[in-house]
This record gives structure tokens, C-alpha cells and sequence, in this order.
């Protein structure tokens, strides 16, 4: 897999990351012992502070 993704991201360095993540999960960046928030972008930012705060 590494191969492939040397190759192709050699062919144009402006889309390389895009190219990175076709290769890769984003899971593969965060550390196991890591935790992973993710909020809806309709939510309003007072309920993400909050929400943020409790985790």
C-alpha cells in the first residue's frame, strides 16, 4: 500500500492530501489512547462548549 501511495502522490503534490486519504483512514492520525469528538455543524457553539467540556 505504501508503494502505491509513494507513486501517486510523486504524480502532483497540490492534491496530496486527498491522495493521503485515499489511502488512509482519518483513525489512522489519532492515538489510541486519543478521544474522538465529533459535532454536527448545525449545532450551535454554546452546545459544543458544553459538550466539549463534559467528554
Amino acid at each position: 500500500i505504501l508503494h502505491n501511495f509513494l507513486s501517486f502522490a510523486e504524480e502532483d503534490e497540490s492534491q496530496i492530501y486527498v491522495k493521503f486519504f485515499k489511502f488512509h483512514k482519518c483513525y489512522d492520525l489519532i492515538p489510541t489512547s486519543a478521544k474522538l469528538v465529533v459535532f454536527d455543524t448545525h449545532l450551535l457553539v454554546k452546545k459544543a462548549f458544553f459538550a466539549l467540556v463534559y467528554n
